[in-house]
């Protein structure tokens, strides 16, 4: 049996992927590489990471494959790029443990990894590993930190020396993140309520104190949305 995935612009495919035996988990918000070079990573079903060449001519070729990357017990379910250096991917797996029949544990497995690295030595592409508490929910990178909503919280990681900058903690679920780093914000959607809060204020982080309250929610806020201008917040019981 074989998977296909594509990447599309201006409107129309532009090239066609073809896996065997495995399904796509997860693909990089953006194309690794400098210009000319440009590659597409994907996660599949087995935990292995895949990086795709788009130079090549056609639509579909064999040599498209540039090289597999292991890492990952289990499928990576969210990948990013990072900002201050494109050829890094961060990846990121949940891992769960069974501590008892009615109990287990979750946890969010993280690896980054240096695209640019030979292909032939493929255990030297890992840079850094971590380790966050809980079920990933969602993930963004903005210049060297990779912030990481999981669990009951939100972490900010240093790619550069994989330590946490910063921890934004909750009393219940995270369901949801959005960020508008440009102005350090962040927003988490929690059950029936979203949170606005401001990273530069670290001793109202330490306290729990959001700068806002978004309320009105019937349920979960599953989705964010945050530009310069608005928040929008929804959930499914909201529609």
């Amino acid at each position: 049996m074989f998977f296909t995935f594509s990447f599309c612009a201006k409107g129309r495919c532009q090239r066609s992927f073809r896996i065997c035996n495995v399904s796509v988990s997860a693909i990089s918000d953006k194309l690794l590489g400098d210009r000319p070079s440009k590659i597409l990573a994907n996660g599949g079903s087995d935990g292995i990471i895949r990086l795709w060449s788009l130079d090549c001519s056609g639509k579909r070729s064999q040599h498209d494959l540039k090289v597999v990357l292991y890492g990952h017990d289990k499928p990576a379910v969210l990948m990013s790029v990072a900002g201050h250096k494109t050829s890094l991917l961060v990846s990121i797996s949940r891992n769960s443990k069974f501590l008892s029949t009615l109990n287990f544990s979750c946890s969010t497995h993280v690896i980054v990894w240096d695209t640019a690295t030979s292909s032939a030595n493929r255990s030297s592409c890992c840079v850094g590993k971590s380790t966050v508490p809980g079920a990933p929910k969602a993930m963004k990178c903005h210049e060297s930190l990779i912030y990481i909503a999981a669990g009951s919280s939100v972490v900010a990681i240093d790619i550069r020396t994989m330590r946490q900058v910063f921890k934004v903690n909750h009393q219940e679920e995270v369901h949801s993140f959005q960020m508008l780093p440009e102005k350090s914000l962040i927003c988490t959607g929690l059950a029936q309520r979203a949170m606005l809060w401001d990273v530069r204020r670290g001793c109202d982080i330490q306290k729990g104190e959001a700068i806002a309250e978004l309320d009105g929610h019937r349920g979960n806020v599953n989705l964010l949305h945050m530009d310069p201008y608005k928040i929008v917040s929804g959930g499914l019981k909201d529609f």
